[in-house]
């Protein structure tokens, strides 16, 4: 037997037998008129955010997550959602899901790096700047190899939110003191659940509640009652269940050791 193959059964021991779920949901429907990353920008206020997060957590604690953190709006910082990342992260051990959902104002961002093809970043617009798709990655790479992320980014331009990096093994734990002691590399196994494509808009409808995308993810969901997997889930039932001709999702996969979770179903710890 080799590493890989050593790798692929204690991985699959660990989802069996001591999984837990961890989960973070963000909210933000309005933006901080103080931040310099929005000036000149035309963000209207949201009603419907902080009522799409509550919902995604709502799945997590229906699902048996052992935590459920929440930002909303003006707790939505980027300080705070760090410090909160750093501490979720020193509780992942293989085997174990962490679920990160988004629901706020998404952003297409000058790339100063030049590794978009578009030119563009993506961003999510927390309560006081935005976070673009690189430090999203940079953050995810922080998490140990065998711990399984779903992140649902219910915004506009999230179709890649994440990045893909090969990786190697090396993983020391990150502090607020040090937040990024990996290197840059997602070993994490990572599911990207978008509302939309990246040069595209999510929408909501007037006077609802709740974002299209939310809705719709509720309705397939379906109390815990869904029994397909992700892409499934995402790329086909989402869309028989509720026809949108303005709603095209996106599915993405970074990291490693993807070939069991794509298969599992949505949400569930142990599946």
């Amino acid at each position: 037997m080799d590493l890989d193959e050593a790798f692929l059964l204690f991985y699959i021991e660990q989802i069996v037998t001591m999984s837990k779920g961890i989960s973070l949901h963000i909210g933000v429907n309005y933006l901080s008129q103080h931040s310099t990353d929005y000036e000149g920008r035309t963000l209207p206020n949201l009603n419907t955010c902080e009522n799409d997060a509550m919902q995604m957590e709502e799945i997590a604690r229906q699902e048996g997550f052992e935590e459920c953190h929440s930002l909303f709006t003006k707790d939505a910082t980027y300080h705070n959602f760090q410090q909160k990342f750093i501490e979720i992260v020193g509780k992942l051990n293989p085997g174990d899901l962490f679920l990160l959902t988004f629901s706020g104002h998404g952003l297409g961002v000058l790339d100063h790096d030049g590794d978009e093809d578009d030119g563009q970043d993506e961003a999510w617009c927390l309560y006081d700047r935005f976070l673009i798709d690189d430090l999203i990655s940079k953050h995810l790479s922080q998490i140990r190899q065998g711990v399984r992320v779903v992140v649902v980014s219910d915004s506009c331009h999230s179709g890649t939110m994440l990045k893909f990096f090969d990786g190697d093994t090396r993983w020391k734990r990150p502090t607020k003191k040090h937040p990024f002691p990996n290197e840059n590399h997602i070993l994490a196994s990572v599911i990207l659940l978008a509302a939309c494509r990246d040069m595209a808009k999510a929408r909501i409808q007037k006077d609802s509640k709740l974002s299209n995308f939310t809705r719709d993810l509720l309705a397939t969901w379906n109390g815990g009652k869904y029994q397909g997997n992700y892409k499934q889930f995402l790329m086909v039932d989402m869309m028989d269940s509720s026809p949108d001709p303005f709603f095209i999702p996106n599915y993405y996969e970074a990291g490693q050791n993807l070939e069991i979770f794509r298969t599992q179903n949505p949400f569930r710890i142990n599946s």
